[in-house]
């Protein structure tokens, strides 16, 4: 019952969109002119990532799906996004002037599925000032619409200060993920958002956002949820599974890793935001909801990046496993 609900409902994904690459190679040795590691090129494999993932995993439980993203003028990707996002969902593309679609590109041991090293290609520029309005304006336009919005904010230029309050201000329903990574480190902040329904954050990015390298973990989510006004706060913590509080209700549930052995971590988070959102906005009981997300995440671990999209009737046969 609670799945048929879901699909009546309208989404919104608001970010980066980006093409995870994985180049498979294999190690040979030494290079015999120079101190680096010769490897033999296998096989490349791309899949959406960002933004249009975690569009395509809610697009296989709500009929309405809407997406709003920027992709580089020079892409040569368009095609190929458009061609792997589900069919229900509503692509509005905004282009970046003078720019390439954000690409992270991984090297991996095919052997040993180890990742030896990362080559990504990313414009951090903002917007100018005509697409800045272009990009206000649509979702001025059209937020309201929506019950619920899923905002996931990498830090390479898309959401800019202005379009984080607009956000904020007019969404009916809004989750957010305000990653800190390997290019934003120690200029992205969670602070850019306060006042709203959910954070989800792992907790290193907690930690460092925070300056909090040992206050027990608990006590930290309790600070940050006062100090961001959010309702709901999850914190994803690897093998030691995921943390859900109640700002309301001052309550914590708790979530085991329902995997033991990670493949591939990217994209975890973007699989438990995309079930987080229209299961909070419902406001069903938070360790149901919170067991669903989990159940997802540990799907996506199991395969690099990307590559799998939700399946509604795995997670619905788990569920009555572990409820009967």
């Amino acid at each position: 019952n609670i799945f048929t609900k879901l699909n009546t409902l309208k989404g919104i994904v608001i970010g980066e969109a980006m093409i995870d690459q994985y180049s498979f190679c294999e190690p040979v040795n030494k290079s015999g002119k120079d101190p680096m590691l010769v490897f033999k090129d296998l096989f490349l494999k791309s899949y959406l990532g960002g933004s249009l993932a975690i569009a395509n995993h809610i697009s296989k439980f709500i009929k309405k799906v809407s997406i709003l993203t920027s992709i580089g003028d020079k892409s040569k990707f368009k095609k190929f996004i458009i061609d792997n996002l589900s069919k229900n969902i509503n692509l509005k593309l905004i282009s970046k002037s003078n720019s390439d679609t954000i690409l992270k590109k991984r090297y991996i041991d095919f052997i040993t599925n180890t990742k030896v090293f990362g080559l990504y290609k990313i414009d951090e520029r903002k917007f100018d000032q005509k697409h800045e309005t272009k990009f206000q304006n649509t979702i001025n336009n059209s937020i309201k619409k929506f019950n619920f919005v899923i905002l996931s904010d990498y830090g390479h230029g898309l959401i800019s200060d202005k379009v984080a309050k607009i956000i904020t201000k007019k969404s009916n329903f809004l989750i957010v993920n305000c990653q800190i990574n390997s290019f934003n480190v120690g200029y992205h902040r969670l602070s850019k958002y306060k006042n709203f329904d959910c954070l989800i954050a792992n907790e290193n990015e907690l930690r460092s956002d925070s300056r909090e390298q040992y206050l027990e973990i608990e006590r930290l989510i309790i600070r940050r949820s006062e100090d961001l006004k959010v309702n709901f706060l999850i914190v994803t913590r690897g093998k030691d599974g995921a943390i859900f509080y109640s700002r309301k209700n001052k309550s914590f549930y708790y979530a085991p890793a329902f995997t033991k052995v990670a493949l591939d971590k990217i994209g975890a988070g973007d699989t438990m935001m995309a079930l987080l959102a229209p299961l909070l906005y419902l406001k069903l009981d938070p360790d149901f909801i919170l067991l669903v997300a989990s159940l997802a995440g540990s799907y996506s671990v199991g395969n690099y990046a990307n590559s799998k999209i939700l399946d509604k009737h795995k997670i619905l046969k788990d569920l009555q496993h572990i409820l009967d």
